[in-house]
């Protein structure tokens, strides 16, 4: 009797866990990974400005904004690269380069962000 209740618990654990996965894999295949992966980018974008201007902070954290705005950055969020690029120009967070301010300048604009493109002309 008990080697059948165990038996059964542990299939009903390997189903429940099968149902899970596919739904998973079928939401995945649904919206796709790439907007999982934007998704992802923009929460990391989201918390680098809440650093950047002191949103939720006692005052801003330059240094800990330039950090979750280079994750987004490198996920190719125009909005990040161009705070990045901000971030570089200002020597904010980070030290002041102002190649590498043109270089994210550059990259946000091949992205279609219309800031950075005002400030690379």
């Amino acid at each position: 009797m008990m080697n059948n209740f165990f038996f059964c618990s542990i299939l009903y654990i390997c189903i429940v866990f099968c149902i899970t996965t596919l739904s998973f894999l079928f939401f995945l295949n649904f919206h796709g990974l790439e907007s999982l992966w934007k998704r992802i980018a923009l929460e990391h974008n989201y918390i680098g400005r809440c650093y950047y201007y002191g949103q939720g902070f006692p005052k801003p954290d330059f240094q800990q904004a330039a950090m979750w705005l280079e994750k987004a950055a490198n996920q190719d969020y125009d909005d990040a690269q161009y705070q990045l690029g901000l971030c570089y120009e200002k020597g904010q967070g980070v030290k002041q380069n102002p190649e590498k301010a043109r270089e994210w300048y550059e990259k946000a604009a091949a992205n279609g962000n219309n800031k950075a493109k005002q400030k690379i002309q």
